[in-house]
């Protein structure tokens, strides 16, 4: 019995902490655009442009092509759009701990939701441009299959990646300062080192296990087969990116963050 009653009395601070990152994600819409013309418009047409302006860069400006067969443009499109849903969520939590140090201060306070909330405003946004990009792709002519079900996990696997990355750089942009100039490097070269704008077949056969172990690089090849259809074996795929999202997001609460966090009063 008494594990029963441990679980009902967790319910009310689960709640609670549920409204606290509903309120903290809606407090990240606001003051993003707040003074803003254009409001929640440019939700949209911020990750859209980039993508466009990347897609039509590489696509017409450089001529890249995929593999025979392959739709290269659709392919780009859609992992880009992981990409900068990811490398927006680490930039806004960045310095979402040392911007409230009031909040850290308190002691019954979840200090994880606070780079939490960037990631979760980024995610919503998300799913609308995935969405208006499949739009965009049926409009074109382009099929798409059963296989779009996955995207929803492929999001998911996305999401637990950001979180922890997210976790990882605020925790450690308390203690160390350095962080604000080292994590934009950090993500331009993780950019180039993850099969966005080259395809992951393109890597030697001895060394694809290597690039397997970067779970963007799985998560974004599997935007595509999920969007674009694929007859790859995606249940194999899928255990293996969710198996590297979950240790990842592991490492980063419990070797990371929670290391990092009792110091967390002191510095600020």
């Amino acid at each position: 019995m008494a594990a029963p009653v441990a679980s009902e009395a967790m319910m009310p601070r689960v709640r609670r902490y549920a409204a606290l990152a509903r309120y903290l994600t809606r407090m990240e819409f606001e003051r993003r655009f707040a003074g803003s013309i254009g409001g929640g418009l440019w939700l949209f047409a911020s990750p859209l442009l980039m993508i466009l302006v990347i897609w039509s860069a590489l696509y017409f400006g450089l001529g890249m092509r995929g593999p025979q067969g392959s739709d290269y443009g659709a392919g780009l499109a859609v992992a880009l759009a992981g990409w900068l849903v990811f490398a927006e969520a680490i930039n806004a939590a960045l310095p979402s701990i040392v911007a409230s140090p009031h909040l850290v201060k308190k002691v019954v306070f979840p200090v994880a939701l606070l780079p939490l909330a960037p990631v979760m405003a980024a995610f919503l946004v998300h799913g609308l441009v995935m969405a208006v990009i499949c739009l965009v792709l049926l409009v074109q002519g382009h099929g798409i299959g059963v296989s779009i079900l996955w995207l929803p996990f492929w999001m998911l696997c996305l999401l637990l990646v950001a979180s922890a990355a997210a976790l990882a750089v605020a925790g450690a942009n308390v203690v160390l300062r350095d962080m604000s100039a080292m994590v934009p490097n950090a993500i331009a070269l993780l950019f180039w080192i993850t099969p966005i704008i080259w395809p992951l077949g393109n890597v030697p056969q001895r060394w694809q296990w290597l690039a397997r172990l970067n779970p963007l690089g799985i998560i974004l090849d599997g935007y595509r087969h999920a969007v674009l259809g694929s007859t790859a074996p995606l249940g194999a795929m899928a255990a293996w990116a969710f198996l590297l999202a979950l240790i990842v997001f592991g490492l980063a609460v419990l070797f990371a963050f929670e290391r990092l966090r009792q110091w967390f009063a002191n510095v600020l």
